[in-house]
């Protein structure tokens, strides 16, 4: 007669918290590295924001100040418009049916949303 072996439920069985979470991590960067359209795409999303958004953050408020006398008030509004129009454009992304090329369409998307910093680069004047 065979030995009976009773299998336990991996959820089932309780770890520290902590080393749930390193465990945690340590699976989504190892599935994150197997996958290569998900870290190429991460890292594409890492350096256009570290390539628009600080910029955009300095050049705002000095453009705001230099070209047209504004203050904390214009700077405020600027921030809103640019956070009304990234909600709409979700909820109008969020209506369409997905594109077949959707990694293709979001890349050019964000190569798009660079086009503001480029033409606050090459305006001399107001």
């Amino acid at each position: 007669m065979r030995p009976v072996t009773i299998r336990r439920d991996l959820t089932a069985v309780s770890k520290h918290p902590v080393q749930s979470v390193i465990s945690d991590l340590a699976e989504g960067f190892v599935y994150m590295w197997r996958t290569p359209w998900l870290w190429a795409t991460l890292f594409f999303a890492c350096i256009l924001v570290l390539a628009t958004m600080g910029p955009i953050e300095v050049l705002v408020p000095f453009a705001l100040r230099e070209r047209v006398h504004g203050g904390a008030g214009d700077h405020a509004l600027v921030l809103a418009a640019f956070g009304a129009g990234a909600a709409s454009a979700s909820l109008v992304f969020a209506s369409i049916p997905m594109p077949r090329r959707y990694l293709t369409v979001m890349f050019g998307i964000w190569g798009f949303s660079s086009l503001p910093l480029v033409l606050m680069g090459l305006a001399d004047q107001t």
